[in-house]
């Protein structure tokens, strides 16, 4: 399968699952993080499967890195066909806490990032009149979250942004979707919750369990094959029932 994907936040959690189901799935990948230990590790480990795997070290608030990337893509000559915007940090803090720079900080990783991003790439993927762009949102965008004002905001925002994607690349073949997952288990979400109080929170989910990296990857893959060719605009919750929007 001659098709480039470009994954952001590619090191860890959610991300790595997803870089390793693209992988499995047939696509060449490439991916970028500020991680470059787990990232090289991560690239070195895949590429033993004959299938190239590009990991290239990025910090997505950085124009410079932005469009560093943009380069390297442009010159592995490989269709690009897909972009999944999953970088994002993720602070806990009260909203009276929150510094301007923090604030700045959030909304330039989690909303500015993945809108530049689109915007350097979507011009490669627009002569194959084909392309996917999945966004990962979160739960958090149905909601409010009180130790989280800065980081909420930005995932309400992303729902906007897929939405007005979707209706402004449409016409190019580009399609655009937002997933929406819910508690995962990823070392983001251990720097809050102990490992037992996030089994015991997906013990309360309606299927009983916490998710995992896997989960979310398996919809990203979903998105990008033909079953989903007309499925645009849509914000997809994968969240075992935790939310039901």
């Amino acid at each position: 399968m001659d098709r480039l994907c470009i994954v952001t936040g590619g090191a860890n959690g959610i991300g790595a699952g997803i870089v390793r189901r693209l992988h499995q799935d047939g696509y060449y990948v490439m991916f970028c993080d500020v991680d470059r230990e787990n990232g090289e590790r991560l690239a070195a480990d895949l590429s033993r499967d004959n299938q190239a795997v590009y990991f290239v070290p990025c910090d997505i608030k950085s124009d410079a890195d932005v469009s560093r990337m943009t380069e390297v893509a442009a010159e592995v000559g490989i269709q690009l066909y897909a972009l999944v915007n999953n970088a994002g940090i993720f602070p806990r803090r009260e909203f009276l806490e929150i510094s301007l720079q923090e604030w700045c900080d959030v909304i330039a990783t989690n909303l500015t990032g993945p809108f530049v991003i689109a915007q350097r790439l979507v011009p490669l993927m627009i002569p194959n009149g084909d392309g996917v762009i999945v966004n990962i949102g979160s739960g958090q965008s149905f909601r409010g979250d009180a130790l989280g004002v800065h980081y909420t905001s930005t995932k309400h925002a992303i729902r906007g942004l897929t939405k007005s994607l979707a209706l402004a690349l449409g016409p190019n073949g580009i399609r655009v979707n937002a997933i929406a997952p819910g508690p995962t288990l990823t070392s983001q979400a251990l720097q809050v919750r102990s490992r037992e109080e996030l089994l015991n929170r997906g013990r309360q989910l309606p299927l009983g369990r916490i998710g995992q990296p896997n989960d979310i990857a398996a919809v990203v893959s979903f998105l990008l094959g033909n079953d989903a060719r007309y499925l645009t605009g849509q914000i997809i919750p994968v969240n075992g029932g935790s939310d039901m929007p």
